[in-house]
């Protein structure tokens, strides 16, 4: 049996990100809670933000990235995870310092662009496309020459899409 996520509450709508091994699932789980929003999903993503498990990084990191109305909060919160060990914890927090707008950020995502992860390279790509600062636009030069084809790709793209929007 299935459960009807629109009905979960907040906390067992953490409780089944936490414990989903499909991504699907998961990204299920942390869209409704980008939909509800609210103090309780801040103020659980900001504790899983400070846990000793990788896992739990992420999900705080990706709680964060697009909960309305908290994102000066959220960049606060997300700051320190662009410094973690973990690069699927760097690749989440980079993306949502890209969907709260986080300029203050730009450096920390400037040297993840560099990253010998490519899942932390993407995610630096989104994250700087967001942001439109000139060391962001040199770097994404730089990931345009990607040895991987899919951040290659997304870095041209970032670059096209800016170039379109100050022209």
């Amino acid at each position: 049996m299935t459960m009807d996520l629109t009905t979960a509450e907040v906390d067992e709508l953490f409780q089944l990100a936490r414990a989903s091994e499909d991504p699907e699932a998961y990204w299920s789980c942390v869209t409704q809670l980008h939909a509800r929003g609210g103090e309780r999903a801040f103020r659980l993503a900001s504790v899983l933000c400070d846990s000793i498990l990788a896992g739990e990084r992420c999900l705080g990191a990706d709680v964060l990235g697009k909960l309305d109305g908290y994102s000066e909060q959220s960049r606060v919160m997300l700051r320190p995870l662009l410094g973690d060990d973990s690069p699927a914890v760097l690749a989440a927090a980079a993306a949502s310092a890209g969907f709260t707008h986080d300029d203050e950020s730009v450096e920390q995502l400037v040297a993840l662009s560099a990253h010998p992860e490519r899942g932390v390279r993407f995610a630096a790509v989104t994250a700087l496309l967001r942001l439109d600062d000139e060391r962001g636009v040199a770097a994404l030069v730089e990931l345009s020459a990607d040895g991987d084809g899919e951040v290659r790709e997304w870095a041209e793209q970032a670059l096209d899409q800016l170039k379109g929007a100050a022209g």
